[in-house]
């Protein structure tokens, strides 16, 4: 076996003892949820959410609710439950007031918008967060069906979550069963943000360190090399062409009128602001010489982090951004999860449960003999971007706002479930395939196609 391939199987055994060492700490787990995949045996993982205060709070699997009531720190007057429920009902952006009045009035705002409205009109080829739909991939028809089934989800999601936080008295709950489901049914939009926030520590760090990230903007012009500075803003230039919010050039007269190109550049110019001011602080806190790849590549990958989360969001706190970015990084990715390290495993856990289609990745080839092949497969190329940025330019954007819902709350394994599920699915076409190469291509294109994202979710994950 060649060196890579030795490196590599080194890297896998040292990630399996890693994993089977902290499930057999992840006490949490064991008495919180029972084991619902072969793989991945645990639906939270303590490992992710280094900063939740619910570890040592003996949460009961039964209720959400309960289990927050009976803790001392629930206790609260009329008047504390009254503002944490006018928070929680009402705290929502401008642009996402509507979706909360269809939940609990059962009626549409009379303007019939884009919850994104506050950002720009709505384009007719793009979606909620600006992206453009993937009409190459499905045809039209079908999206504008999907948009109109939508809404009765989002009115769904809120109406459920609007009855969980009335139980909690506006309190996000703890861990528990029940949350996971409402998360894999999907967060309403106007709690992403606190959902995301609380979740993944972001919340509990800002709380530590007040005032460091205005620090880090206020500094970052002395702190790092004008080469760094350029590196951030040619990344700039290049991230998300197709979005209305991002796009440096003028929209297309075709597309929009005059008046609307003015409305979408400045809104442009405003997210690209405060992209630019997020990467700045970014690079100050931790240079790209610490994080796990080098260059040009990771200043693109957290460019593209950070930007769907704004995109996401909508109405940005930068502040929030950062640290919410800074959650990802230091404890989602990992230096357990590397992008070199990923397409491995995963094709390793293909190579197990989907034999026909390893066959056709490796030439028949057993995995072993594959790995300690000198250059990387094609296919491992492809899909090592499914991880490095969680989906972001495979899956459409409100799928991958779905997934990161899940990604939150559960962990980096819901990557390789989505990754394993995305494969199975395009199993009896890459059946039909001549070769590797073929196969590369299927998986390039086939997630294009995955605009209902509560099918994807909700059904085919969770098979």
């Amino acid at each position: 076996m060649s060196s890579t391939g030795h490196h590599l199987l080194q890297a896998i055994e040292s990630l399996n003892r890693h994993s089977q060492t902290k499930r057999q700490a992840n006490t949490f787990d064991s008495y919180m949820f029972a084991p619902t995949d072969p793989l991945f045996p645990s639906a939270f993982g303590d490992e992710h959410l280094p900063y939740s205060p619910y570890y040592s709070s003996g949460v009961s699997s039964n209720s959400c609710a309960s289990s927050l009531l009976s803790s001392s720190s629930s206790v609260a007057s009329a008047e504390d439950l009254a503002e944490r429920k006018s928070t929680a009902l009402h705290g929502q952006t401008n642009r996402d007031r509507h979706i909360q009045t269809v939940a609990v009035t059962g009626t549409a705002t009379p303007s019939g918008k884009s919850c994104h409205s506050a950002l720009g009109p709505k384009h007719v080829n793009h979606d909620h967060y600006g992206f453009q739909w993937p009409t190459q991939w499905v045809d039209i028809e079908k999206i504008d069906a999907f948009e109109r089934m939508y809404q009765a989800t989002l009115a769904n999601q809120a109406r459920k979550w609007h009855l969980l936080l009335q139980e909690t008295h506006g309190e996000l709950p703890p861990l528990c069963p029940r949350l996971k489901r409402h998360v894999r049914r999907g967060i309403p939009r106007h709690l992403r943000r606190r959902v995301w926030m609380k979740y993944s520590g972001a919340s509990r760090m800002m709380e530590q360190n007040p005032g460091l990230f205005k620090m880090l903007v206020g500094k970052a012009s002395s702190l790092l090399s004008d080469r760094t500075v350029r590196t951030i803003d040619h990344e700039l230039r290049h991230l998300f062409p197709d979005n209305i919010y991002f796009a440096r050039t003028s929209i297309r007269e075709d597309e929009e009128s005059n008046a609307s190109a003015e409305v979408h550049a400045a809104t442009s110019r405003n997210l690209c602001a405060h992209l630019r001011q997020i990467l700045l602080a970014f690079h100050a806190h931790a240079p790209v010489e610490t994080l796990l790849l080098e260059g040009t590549t990771t200043t693109r990958a957290l460019a593209t982090l950070a930007g769907f989360i704004l995109a996401v969001l909508g109405e940005p706190d930068e502040e929030e951004v950062f640290w919410l970015l800074e959650r990802l990084i230091f404890s989602y990715y990992d230096e357990h999860h590397c992008a070199h390290y990923d397409p491995i495993v995963l094709m390793q856990l293909v190579s197990e449960k989907m034999p026909s289609v390893w066959n056709k990745i490796s030439n028949k080839q057993c995995f072993w003999d594959w790995v300690g092949q000198e250059t990387m497969s094609p296919v491992a190329l492809v899909t090592s971007h499914w991880f490095l940025g969680a989906f972001i330019h495979i899956l459409p954007a409100e799928t991958v706002a779905r997934v990161w819902d899940c990604f939150i709350m559960e962990g980096y394994p819901i990557l390789f479930r989505v990754a394993l599920t995305l494969i199975k699915l395009g199993e009896p076409e890459i059946d039909g395939a001549r070769d590797n190469i073929q196969v590369t291509r299927i998986l390039q294109n086939s997630p294009h196609r995955f605009i209902d994202c509560d099918d994807l979710l909700q059904k085919r994950v969770a098979e």
